[in-house]
């Protein structure tokens, strides 16, 4: 694991999700977030999409690296 990738997993632990998987795919520039939570995070889920987007490329920009897609419980996915 590249010290991006550690970066994000620890900030996505200290985010208190419960049981946070998260899956780098460095290629296509994708963080994918998969949380087991109960039905209050769909209510939630575009402010934490943005919020995890907003400071996942914060972080990258400062490694010197391209703009990341991120998603939350696939909702972006499913949006799309």
């Amino acid at each position: 694991m590249n010290p991006f990738q550690e970066k994000m997993t620890h900030l996505i632990e200290l985010s208190g999700l419960n049981e946070p998987a998260v899956t780098f795919d460095i290629e296509e520039r994708r963080v994918d977030v998969f949380a087991n939570e109960g039905p209050w995070l769909k209510r939630w889920l575009p402010t934490i999409v943005s919020d995890f987007h907003h400071v996942v490329n914060l972080i990258a920009q400062r490694e010197n690296l391209e703009l990341f897609y991120v998603d939350v419980n696939s909702y972006r996915k499913e949006r799309d």
